[in-house]
C-alpha cells in the first residue's frame, strides 16, 4: 500500500500497518477463515480511533470495505508467489489450469486462470521466457472458449466440446429420447483401462477423478467448429480486437448476477429451436 495516497490522521500508519497485517497473515496462513480476519482487523482499526480512509481521488472507503480489499488482494499476491516459486522449482515449460470437484484441491476455473497467468505474465517481464497456459475445464458453451481466452489462457482443451461430433470415436445412441454421443474423462475407470494410462504393476486408483458420461450429439464436426469460430471472431471484434493478444488486453472481465445472465438471453418466450446455435 502506498500511505502516501491515503490520510489517515495523527495516529500514524503503523497502527494502520498492524491491523492489516496480522489480518492478512491470519487469511494466508488459514488460522482463520477471511471472514474471521476481516471482523478481527475492522474491531482493530475502530479501536484504535480508524473509522474509514479517503484516497486521493477523494474515494471514502469503510473500515470494512478497505480491509476487505487488503486481505483480498494480500491472498491474492500469496498464491502468485506460490505459483511462481513453485514454476521456478520445477522448471515448467506449460502450465495446465484444471477444474477440481473430485479432491477439492485448487481455486474455482476463472479465479485460478487468472491468477497463473498473471504470474505467467510477471515471469515473462524478468525472465523473456514465456509459458503457455492451457485451460482446461469448464467449456461448455462456446462463449466459455472466448472468456478463457480473454482471461489469459493460450488455448483450451475441447474434450467434451469434439466428443460431440460424427467424428469422435465413440457410439451414437439414443437416450432419454434424445440422441447422444459417449464421453469419459481422463480420470476416469474406463480411461484408465486404456494403455495409455496404465501405470505398470497392480497399482490402481481408489477413486474416480473423471467421469463416465454422454454429451448430447451435435451432428458434423465442421459445421460446428466454423459456427463456434465465427462466435470467438464475432465477440473478438465487439470487444475491438483483431487477435488474442489484443483480446486480452481489452477484455474487460466483469462479475455478473444469475439473473442477468438469464436477461441477457431469449427469456418469456417458448423457443422453437433449443439447439447449440442459440448457446
Amino acid at each position: 500500500v502506498s500511505w502516501q495516497s491515503f490520510s489517515y490522521g495523527p495516529l500514524g500508519e503503523q497502527k494502520i500497518l498492524e491491523a492489516l497485517n496480522q489480518g492478512a497473515i491470519a487469511a494466508i496462513t488459514g488460522t482463520e477463515t477471511r471472514t474471521q480476519a476481516l471482523t478481527k482487523a475492522i474491531s482493530q482499526m475502530v479501536d484504535r480511533g480508524i473509522y474509514g480512509f479517503v484516497d486521493k481521488a477523494g474515494r471514502h472507503w469503510s473500515p470494512e470495505a478497505y480491509m476487505s480489499m487488503c486481505i483480498r488482494t494480500a491472498s491474492h499476491n500469496a498464491s502468485i508467489d506460490s505459483i511462481r516459486a513453485r514454476q521456478q522449482d520445477y522448471n515448467s515449460d506449460i502450465f495446465q489450469v484444471s477444474t477440481r470437484e473430485t479432491k477439492g484441491i485448487g481455486r474455482g476455473q476463472a479465479t485460478a486462470l487468472i491468477e497463473v497467468c498473471a504470474a505467467r505474465d510477471e515471469y515473462y517481464k524478468k525472465t523473456g521466457v514465456y509459458i503457455p497456459v492451457c485451460s482446461d475445464g469448464g467449456i461448455v458453451f462456446d462463449h466459455h472458449i472466448t472468456l478463457a481466452l480473454a482471461m489469459g489462457a493460450d488455448f483450451v482443451m475441447l474434450g467434451r466440446y469434439f466428443a460431440r461430433f460424427d467424428e469422435s470415436p465413440t457410439q451414437k445412441l439414443f437416450v432419454g429420447g434424445t440422441y447422444v454421443k459417449e464421453y469419459w474423462g481422463e480420470g476416469s475407470n474406463r480411461a484408465r483401462n486404456w494403455q495409455r494410462y496404465d501405470l505398470g504393476g497392480a497399482a490402481k486408483l481408489s477413486f474416480e477423478e473423471g467421469v463416465d458420461s454422454y454429451v448430447p450429439y451435435a451432428g458434423p464436426l465442421k459445421y460446428n467448429v466454423d459456427m463456434t469460430t465465427s462466435k470467438i471472431k464475432s465477440t473478438m471484434c465487439n470487444c475491438g480486437a483483431l487477435t488474442i493478444k489484443e483480446l486480452q488486453e481489452k477484455a474487460k472481465i466483469t462479475l455478473v448476477s444469475a439473473t442477468s445472465i438469464v436477461e441477457g438471453g431469449a427469456h418469456d418466450v417458448i423457443r422453437k429451436d433449443s439447439s447449440a446455435d442459440h448457446k
